[in-house]
């Protein structure tokens, strides 16, 4: 099992969602401790990045192997990831 550990930008973006995409957001996270890489995991290219989408949503976190760690890092809208200022 690995431990979730999240990132302050990442648990502001988080707590401000609607509460029903808050708890389906909350439970992929909370599978990523069992299973690092699911089944729709993509990696960043061009970084040690990985990302899950959750409805409209994605989820981008980094496996920390040697210490057993996933590092949530974002969370967001498909349609603003990227698009900051």
């Amino acid at each position: 099992m690995y431990t979730i550990w999240i990132l302050p930008k990442a648990n502001h973006q988080f707590l401000n969602l609607f509460e029903p995409t808050q708890k389906e957001v909350g439970k992929r996270i909370d599978a990523l401790a069992a299973t690092p890489i699911p089944a729709n995991a993509l990696r960043v290219s061009g970084t040690e990045g990985w990302r899950i989408y959750v409805d409209d949503y994605r989820v981008i976190y980094e496996i920390q192997d040697g210490a057993k760690i996933i590092l949530i890092l974002d969370i967001e809208r498909r349609l603003d990831f990227g698009n900051e200022i």
